[in-house]
């Protein structure tokens, strides 16, 4: 192995390994150097594959071609930009591409010159399986303290978050804060599809038992008028959002899964929160939800014991309903 560095002599029968782009391997380097063999070797020499985090305040909202003319062309000799991920999503590599703080640049090249570039972006991640409970607990215990909060919004009347809402709102705290500098609070995918799915799961067994002995009482008391009553109430205001989502706000071409979110939100409906992200594979729906379910606890606050009042009148049957 010879270091192109040193900038050697080649001869006849020399294999070099060049790393480009597959089009300019075709167009250019087969008619000056010669045709592509298959060599081990050469493969051996293509060096490691790093995740670089980017934390350097310089690179912030840079794009890719303000970057290479921010460094000295020596550090990219020889490293391959293969890709870039953005909270875990896949961000095309182009030469107007802006780069954010917490972007995960995947390098491919030798051992010493990776290292050097790594050290100009930020830190190298080591891929890892171990969870930062501390971090993990904090956000739970900091999410259960603001759902204790009860902000006064009239005489006698205060409303909370509770303790789903109060998560909700230090997860995108937590999860804010280490997007700035994702050197804390590591949580695997796999960890984190764990807990989505028992949360979702453990959800629906603790309605099913709590509400399961008084569906069949209130059934044998008021009759299945109350239960088609009850779907009514249900799913009518969910299609109705649907469909001003869909034909008045066209979020069903661009963002469906922040109306899902807005929706499970309206409802307040963790569980279906967890449904949207766990179906689609994103937390997009999770930036609507907190919004929505804020409102939706002001509004159930505020209007609940109006709408009791006033359905009392109408019998016992409309008051369990209003409930």
């Amino acid at each position: 192995m010879i270091d192109p560095t040193t900038d050697p002599v080649l001869h006849t029968d020399d294999q070099v390994l060049v790393v480009s782009k597959r089009s300019e391997l075709l167009q250019r380097v087969e008619t000056i150097v010669g045709s592509e063999i298959a060599s081990r070797v050469g493969q051996a020499a293509l060096g490691e594959s790093v995740n670089a985090v980017v934390t350097k305040k310089r690179l912030k909202h840079k794009t890719l071609a303000e970057i290479a003319d921010v460094f000295p062309k020596e550090s990219f000799h020889g490293i391959h930009l293969a890709s870039i991920t953005r909270t875990g999503q896949t961000v095309p590599i182009l030469p107007g591409t802006d780069i954010h703080t917490g972007d995960t640049l995947r390098l491919v090249g030798l051992a010493d010159h990776t290292e050097t570039l790594v050290k100009l972006i930020g830190y190298c991640e080591k891929p890892s399986d171990a969870t930062d409970y501390v971090w993990l607990s904090a956000g739970v215990i900091v999410g259960i303290l603001i759902g204790l909060v009860k902000i006064p919004i009239g005489d006698g009347v205060r409303i909370a978050l509770e303790t789903s809402g109060g998560c909700m709102v230090a997860g995108l705290l937590f999860g804010y804060l280490r997007s700035l500098h994702p050197t804390f609070g590591q949580l695997p995918s796999s960890t984190a599809d764990f807990m989505k799915n028992f949360g979702l799961i453990a959800f629906i067994a603790v309605v099913g038992l709590s509400a399961g002995p008084k569906a069949f009482v209130t059934i044998q008391q008021q009759g299945w008028t109350l239960m088609y009553l009850g779907a009514i109430v249900t799913i009518v205001p969910i299609v109705a959002a649907q469909l001003f989502g869909a034909y008045v706000l066209r979020e069903d071409l661009k963002n469906s899964q922040l109306l899902a979110g807005s929706i499970a939100g309206g409802r307040s409906c963790t569980a279906a929160l967890s449904s949207v992200m766990i179906a689609s594979g994103s937390n997009a729906a999770m930036l609507t939800y907190p919004v929505t379910y804020t409102i939706a606890q002001v509004y159930l606050t505020l209007f609940g014991p109006v709408i009791v009042a006033i359905m009392s009148s109408w019998g016992p049957w409309a008051v369990t309903l209003a409930k």
